[in-house]
């Protein structure tokens, strides 16, 4: 259980963070990983990229409300329900992803979000990210992820889950 709280706390501390952040997404992306591009202010993926999170599955709750945040709780609710697998443009349409870009190309991103992100004081950012972030729901999602986790059988339910081959 202590696992999954340090990984809540360092999504929350991403999310929250009080400067611009950077995820860059390709190949399979699966869990907590999708997860963390989530918590990102600026989230960018190949264009094969594809995302998974399954947590839901063996009762895990982690990151679905940011996930929610940023595509709606419908689709949200949709997609964890069934741990459906999502491509780049999909999650570029959905407000999941900021944009897509080649690998070739990341180099460039990165750079412009360097630049875009040196634009303010690093004082004016804190208060941009503040205002434009609701953190609110700190608690509320460790609080979900504690009961999620503590119920009774956790590793046999990853087991479990595990075995059935990922479905």
């Amino acid at each position: 259980m202590l696992r999954f709280i340090r990984l809540e706390q360092l999504l929350q501390a991403v999310h929250h963070a009080p400067f611009d952040t950077l995820a860059l997404a390709h190949g399979r992306n699966f869990g907590a990983g999708v997860d963390l591009i989530g918590s990102c202010a600026r989230r960018v993926a190949a264009g094969e990229a594809t995302f998974r999170m399954p947590g839901l599955r063996f009762g895990l709750v982690l990151g679905s409300r940011v996930f929610a945040s940023r595509v709606g709780n419908a689709r949200a609710r949709q997609v964890l329900q069934v741990a459906q697998t999502f491509d780049a443009a999909q999650g570029a349409a959905w407000g999941f992803l900021t944009a897509t870009a080649a690998q070739d190309e990341w180099p460039r991103v990165v750079e412009q979000a360097a630049a875009e992100a040196a634009s303010l004081t690093a004082g004016a950012a804190a208060r941009l990210f503040a205002v434009t972030t609701d953190a609110s729901h700190r608690d509320a999602d460790l609080a979900e992820l504690v009961r999620s986790a503590s119920l009774p059988g956790i590793k046999a339910r990853i087991a479990e889950y595990l075995s059935k081959g990922k479905s």
